[in-house]
C-alpha cells in the first residue's frame, strides 16, 4: 500500500512549475562544420573546444530543404578530434564521419535528437574510408560497415597501423605464421590477405607498402628505397629514401620524383614549404620548378591550388581572389572537391573550387551552454543555495539568480550572503543585491561556511582569528591558522595550516583539536569520515593495502578507527565497512551485522534501504540484520538504490529488484547516466516521443518531469543540483537558447533544511504528514493568487 508521502510525491512530481532562470549561454549563428556527406552537414555553434554540459551541442542540417535538428548533447561530445579536420588559425582539430543520417565520433555514433546507434567506448587508432570505420579498443579490433553495426575482426595477430584509401578500403599490417604481411579490408567489409610487407601509406586509391626497405605499390612496382614515410595528402606521399634523399610519389613509378624541400602542405600538383626568412617555397610536381611567394597560406590544399579564405594560390605562384565570402573554406571528405564554410548566419558550399557559392541553409539563432561549472562552496546541508562558477560566480536558490561578474573574488557564502574578497570584505545579499562592506583592511582573509563567517590575518608568525556574530560584530577566538573549512550535515570541520583537524564547538565558541589525521572523505549527520591511502609491495605478499579510515561520531565525539585497509561507506542505516573478506554494518544503535564477501561489495543506499551486492549474493537491510534477496550477484554488479528498491540500467530499460525478490521493468528508447537526490533518480531520457527530457524515477514509477523543449526536439538537461528544494538544470529551450531552469515541486524532492540564519525566507521546516499537507495547501494558495 502506498504511503501518504509516496502518494503526494507521485501525484505532484509530474506537474512542476518550470521557471527559466537568468543564466543563459551565448546566442549565436556562428558555426563550425564538423562533418558532411551527400545528404547532411553536421556543425556546432560557436567555439567547439569548450567542454559544455547542458543542451544540444552538435546539429544536423539537411541539404534537401535546410532543416536543422539537434544531433549530440553537450555531455556526449568532448569537441576532440576524430579525423583531424583542422580549424584555421588554431591547433584545435575537430571532426566526425557522416554515414547516412548518422554521425560517427569518438564518443559514439548519433542519429537525430541525440540518439546513439553505437555506444562510446575506449576507441583508439580510428580510421575511416567510405562507409567503413575501423578502430582498436581494449577488447580488440572492430569494424563498422554501416551505422549501428560493429563486429570484431578476427586475425592471428595484429600490428595495428591502418591506412585508408579514397575508394573505401583500409589496409592493415598483420603478423602471422608467414611473417609480416598486408591485410586489406574491402569495401564490403571482407578481410583479404595481401602481399608480404607493412602497410605504410596510400596515394589516393592506391595502397603502398614497405618490403625489404623498398616502397611498393599494389601492382608490385617498386617506387624507390624507403627509410620513412613523412607525409601523405591529396593523392601524394612524401618519403625519405635510405640514402637520405626526399621523394614524392602519386603511387606510380612515372609519378615519383625527388623533392628539394621538406613540404608543410601537399596540394595535388605542388608542395609548399615554409621559408625561415618568411614566405613560401612552391615546388611543382610536373616540372620541378621552385617559386618563392612572399605571403602565407594556411588554407585547404586542393588538386591544383590552396584556398585560404578568399585567396587562392596556384602551382606557378599566382594568387587570385575568387570567393565573394571571406570565410574559411574547408574540405571535409577526401574523395570530394566540395568546399564548405559558415558565414553570415548560413552554411555555404562550392561544389568545386571554381563553382559559385551556394547557400545550403540559413542557421537559426541557437544558444550555447554557459561553460564549465565548478562549485565554489559545496554545501553538505541539504537544500542550501548553489554557488558556482559558470565561469563567473553565480548564486541561485532555484528561483532568484545573481551573477557576480566584476564584483571581486568570491570567497564563498555564509548565512545567506555571498562573501566577496573585495574592499577588505563585502557581503552581498544575492536576492536584493544589497552590499555591506565590513570595513576591514585587505590583510584579512575570509573563511565562510553556511552557518558561520571567520576572518583571519597573519601577525608576527601566528594568525589572528575572529568570528562574525549574528549581531554583525567580530569576536576574537583562540589563535590558530586556518587552511580550510568543511561544512557537513553534522557540524563544521576545520583544517589548520599544520594539517591538523579541528571541530567547531558552537556553544564554547572555539575550535577543538581532534586526534585524527588524513583527508576528509565524507560525512552525514552522524559520522565524519577521514582516510589515508598507503600500501607496500613485497615479493612474498605482493601489494598490501595499508590505508587507514577514521570515523568521528558527531554526537558523542568519539573517534573510531576502522580496520586496516577497510573500505567505508556512510549510509542512513549506519556505517558499512569491508575488510579481509567480511563486510560489517554498524547501525545507528551500535548493533553490528556482518556479511561474507571475498571482494569489496557494491554498496548503495537510500533513507529506506541499504543494498549490498557481494561476490555471491544480493542483500538488503533497513537498519537491522541483512536479508538475502537474490543469488545472481553478477547481474546486479552495476546497480544502485532508489526508493525502496535496487535498480540497474540497460540500453533500453530500468530493471528493479525489491526486497521480496520481485523484478519490474521500465522501458525507454535511450537514457543518459542518472543524477541522485535523496531517494529519487533523475534521468535525461528519451521515450521516443519527447526527445531527451528530464524524467524522475522513484523505484515504483518513471515519469516525465517536464518537456522543456516541446515535441521531439531534445532539451538534453544537465542536472546542476538542488537549491532549497528546487531542482536546477541547464537545458535547451524551445526558443533555441540554452540556460538554467528551476523545476519546483510540491512537495520538493528533498526536504529543505531549516532556513539559514539572517534569512527570513518563510520556509521554516516542519516534519511528517503535517509538513506535506502544509506544502500542498501553500501551493494551492499560490495558484489561486496567479
Amino acid at each position: 500500500m502506498m504511503t501518504l508521502t509516496g502518494l503526494l510525491i507521485a501525484v505532484t512530481l509530474a506537474q512542476p512549475a518550470v521557471r527559466p532562470l537568468d543564466v543563459q549561454g551565448e546566442v549565436t549563428t556562428d558555426a563550425q562544420i564538423v562533418a558532411v556527406n551527400d545528404a547532411f552537414v553536421w556543425f556546432t555553434f560557436g567555439e567547439a573546444s569548450t567542454f559544455l554540459f547542458g543542451g544540444s551541442r552538435v546539429f544536423r542540417m539537411s541539404r534537401d530543404g535546410g532543416a536543422v535538428v539537434d544531433a549530440i548533447a553537450g555531455r556526449d561530445w568532448t569537441g576532440t578530434d576524430l579525423f583531424f579536420n583542422e580549424v584555421p588559425g588554431t591547433i584545435l582539430r575537430i571532426g566526425g564521419h557522416g554515414r547516412g543520417s548518422a554521425l560517427f565520433t569518438f564518443d559514439g555514433e548519433f542519429e537525430a535528437h541525440g540518439r546513439k546507434v553505437l555506444p562510446s567506448e575506449a576507441r583508439r587508432g580510428v580510421v575511416v574510408s567510405g562507409s567503413n570505420v575501423l578502430w582498436r579498443s581494449p577488447e580488440g579490433v572492430f569494424l563498422s560497415v554501416a551505422p549501428g553495426l560493429a563486429r570484431r575482426l578476427e586475425a592471428a595477430a595484429w600490428v595495428f597501423a591502418p591506412v585508408a584509401s579514397t575508394d573505401g578500403r583500409v589496409a592493415l599490417t598483420l603478423v602471422g605464421d608467414g611473417g609480416v604481411h598486408v591485410g586489406i579490408v574491402e569495401r564490403d567489409g571482407g578481410l583479404n590477405e595481401g602481399p608480404q610487407g607493412r602497410a605504410v601509406a596510400s596515394a589516393g586509391a592506391t595502397f603502398l607498402w614497405q618490403h625489404e626497405q623498398r616502397l611498393v605499390n599494389e601492382d608490385g612496382e617498386v617506387l624507390g628505397s624507403v627509410a620513412q614515410v613523412r607525409q601523405q595528402a591529396n593523392g601524394r606521399v612524401v618519403f625519405v629514401e635510405t640514402d637520405g634523399g626526399l621523394r614524392v610519389t602519386d603511387g606510380t613509378p612515372g609519378g615519383t620524383r625527388p623533392l628539394a624541400h621538406h613540404p608543410t602542405r601537399l596540394a595535388g600538383r605542388f608542395a609548399v614549404s615554409s621559408l625561415l626568412d618568411g614566405g613560401l617555397c612552391i615546388e611543382s610536381f610536373s616540372t620541378g620548378q621552385v617559386t618563392r611567394v612572399n605571403e602565407w597560406f594556411f588554407g585547404e590544399p586542393l588538386e591544383d591550388r590552396i584556398v585560404d579564405r578568399a585567396r587562392e594560390l596556384f602551382e606557378d605562384g599566382g594568387i587570385v581572389r575568387r570567393a565573394v565570402h571571406d570565410c574559411d573554406w574547408r574540405r571535409f571528405e577526401p574523395h570530394t572537391r566540395e568546399l564548405l564554410c559558415s558565414f553570415d548566419g548560413g552554411l555555404w558550399s562550392r561544389a568545386t573550387p571554381d563553382s559559385p557559392e551556394q547557400l545550403l541553409g540559413v542557421l537559426p539563432a541557437m544558444g550555447r551552454a554557459t561553460g564549465t561549472r565548478l562549485a565554489l562552496d559545496v554545501p553538505r546541508v541539504r537544500g542550501a543555495p548553489l554557488l558556482v562558477f559558470e565561469p563567473v560566480p553565480t548564486w541561485t536558490d532555484g528561483v532568484i539568480t545573481r551573477t557576480f561578474e566584476g564584483e571581486g573574488t568570491v570567497a564563498g557564502q555564509s548565512r545567506g550572503r555571498v562573501v566577496l574578497q573585495v574592499d577588505g570584505l563585502t557581503l552581498v545579499d544575492p536576492v536584493s543585491g544589497a552590499r555591506t562592506a565590513l570595513g576591514l583592511p585587505v590583510q584579512w582573509r575570509a573563511f565562510p561556511s553556511l552557518r558561520e563567517l571567520f576572518i583571519q590575518r597573519s601577525e608576527e608568525g601566528t594568525c589572528v582569528l575572529r568570528r562574525r556574530t549574528e549581531g554583525g560584530t567580530f569576536e576574537d577566538l583562540e589563535p590558530m591558522c586556518l587552511r580550510e573549512l568543511v561544512d557537513t550535515p553534522g557540524g563544521l570541520l576545520a583544517r589548520s595550516v599544520g594539517l591538523r583537524w579541528f571541530r567547531w564547538e558552537a556553544d564554547q565558541r572555539r575550535f577543538a583539536e581532534l586526534d585524527l589525521s588524513g583527508f576528509f572523505l565524507d560525512a552525514d549527520d552522524s559520522w565524519a569520515h577521514f582516510g589515508t591511502t598507503s600500501g607496500s609491495f613485497s615479493s612474498e605478499e605482493g601489494f598490501v593495502d595499508r590505508s587507514e579510515n577514521v570515523l568521528l561520531h558527531w554526537k558523542s565525539g568519539r573517534i573510531l578507527r576502522a580496520r586496516e585497509a577497510s573500505q567505508v561507506s556512510l549510509t542512513p542505516q549506519g556505517v558499512f565497512s569491508w575488510s579481509a573478506g567480511e563486510g560489517v554494518l554498524r547501525t545507528r544503535s551500535d548493533e553490528e551485522f556482518s556479511v561474507p564477501s571475498a571482494r569489496p561489495p557494491r554498496v548503495s543506499s537510500t533513507r529506506q534501504a541499504l543494498w549490498v551486492v557481494t561476490d555471491g549474493e544480493v542483500l538488503v537491510s533497513r537498519g537491522g540484520a541483512f536479508q538475502r534477496v537474490a543469488a545472481d550477484a553478477s547481474t546486479w554488479a552495476n546497480s544502485a538504490a532508489v526508493g525502496e528498491v535496487l535498480f540497474r540500467r540497460t540500453e533500453t530499460e530500468l530493471v528493479t529488484l525489491s526486497a521480496s525478490g520481485e523484478t519490474r521493468r521500465f522501458g525507454f528508447v535511450q537514457a543518459n547516466p542518472s543524477f541522485a537526490t535523496s531517494d529519487l533518480r533523475w534521468f535525461s531520457l528519451d521515450d521516443g516521443v519527447h526527445g531527451f527530457e528530464p524524467w524522475v524515477f522513484d523505484g515504483a514509477s518513471l515519469q516525465l518531469a517536464a518537456d522543456l523543449n516541446p515535441g521531439k526536439a531534445s532539451s538534453h538537461p544537465h542536472f546542476l543540483g538542488l537549491a532549497r528544494g528546487r531542482l536546477v538544470v541547464e537545458a535547451s529551450r524551445a526558443d533555441g537558447t540554452i540556460g538554467w531552469s528551476s523545476l519546483e515541486f510540491e512537495p520538493p524532492p528533498e526536504d529543505p533544511s531549516a532556513p539559514l540564519p539572517e534569512r527570513a525566507c518563510g520556509c521554516a521546516s516542519t516534519s511528517g504528514v503535517g509538513a506535506l499537507l502544509a506544502l500542498v495547501l501553500a501551493a494551492g494558495r499560490r495558484l489561486r493568487r496567479r
